[in-house]
């Protein structure tokens, strides 16, 4: 794609436990602040269930509900960063087999209602993906395929999603998968949304100061051997996903986030693809977890890694412009990637 065409992030918002704002919550990612809290929910053995839940949402909301009110919270923050955008096209990272699982058709209507304001001409469209922690990827390809290939002028990616109504926190106990004093390899249930405003350089001839940063390329794949089966996860699929990105861009991140929720699993996974794409990683190798400051954000996850990780690029001091690879996988076996550049001419800091 050319220089001109390329997609550039011009605005992002988010709705997370520890802020409403993408400076606010990326700084409380870095101080190490987090929001786990225990909650009314009695678990297997009678224990206390703990979980990062949004404050401002009453906690005995349901996951619909919560997950409504954190969409609408990061629209409200989006109409303040909002740009000249033309209308449109949306690709939503939503959940995906729960028992409570909202219909497509329902979101449509209740997006298009909230970003009506936001956009002067509307929505071109609503699109949703349901591949779990991995869906903003899916979401982010097909959003830039038709960005591309000019169907549209601009994509807004986003990711919505809440594990911590009672019926999800006691489904996820049940399965023993929530972290807690007899289970050190769990997670804590999280919830948030979050969205980002793609456009291409040509649309309006943007000035450098209008953007955030470059999307340089994603891509997605499948692994046969995921959580939700009983072999060995070999992660293929992740290092597949990772040398991709590195044929096609050859260049080495500088931040890694990733969509790891703290369980062994996900852990494994990546150090594996990580031993067989060392000219990706970033040297010395370090990365950022969204267990260590949300817990696990479902479907919500990537979207809320690429607000703040892509903010926090301009913090970097290097010769050039820097990288930042984000990467999840979900449940099921869906794995996507993303490498994000730093706009070249930015200088400023972010606060």
């Amino acid at each position: 794609m050319s220089a001109r065409g390329q997609p550039f992030v011009t605005a992002s918002a988010i709705c997370t436990p520890l802020g409403l704002t993408v400076p606010a919550v990326d700084a409380a990612v870095r101080a190490g602040i987090v929001r786990f809290e225990e909650t009314a929910v009695i678990g297997r053995n009678g224990r206390v269930l703990r979980a990062s839940r949004l404050e401002l949402l009453d906690p005995d909301l349901p996951r619909l509900s919560r997950m409504h009110a954190m969409a609408r919270f990061a629209i409200e923050g989006l109409v303040r960063e909002r740009r000249a955008a033309a209308s449109p096209a949306v690709f939503l990272a939503l959940p995906d087999t729960s028992s409570d699982r909202p219909a497509e058709e329902s979101w449509g209507r209740h997006i298009r209602q909230m970003l009506n304001d936001v956009f002067s001409r509307g929505i071109h469209s609503v699109r949703s993906f349901r591949h779990g922690r991995s869906s903003f990827f899916f979401a982010l390809q097909s959003g830039l395929s038709e960005l591309s290939a000019g169907t549209v002028d601009a994509i807004l990616v986003g990711g919505i999603d809440s594990l911590c109504d009672a019926e999800t926190l006691t489904r996820l106990d049940e399965d023993g998968r929530v972290l807690g004093a007899s289970h050190d390899g769990g997670l804590i249930p999280g919830e948030g949304a979050a969205f980002v405003l793609i456009e291409r350089n040509e649309n309006r001839g943007m000035r450098s100061d209008e953007t955030i940063a470059t999307v340089l390329a994603t891509t997605t794949r499948h692994e046969v051997c995921h959580f939700r089966q009983e072999l060995p996860n070999r992660a293929e699929a992740l290092t597949a996903v990772f040398h991709e990105l590195h044929d096609q861009i050859g260049v080495r991140a500088d931040l890694m986030y990733t969509c790891e929720t703290g369980e062994p699993f996900w852990t494994e996974e990546l150090a594996n693809a990580y031993l067989r794409n060392g000219p990706l990683m970033p040297e010395p190798f370090r990365r950022t977890m969204q267990a260590d400051a949300f817990g696990d954000l479902g479907a919500a996850s990537g979207a809320v890694l690429m607000a703040i990780g892509s903010h926090n690029l301009a913090r970097l001091e290097r010769p050039a412009a820097p990288v930042l690879l984000l990467c999840g996988s979900s449940d099921e076996g869906h794995v996507g990637a993303c490498l994000v550049q730093m706009r070249p001419s930015a200088s400023a800091r972010p606060s």
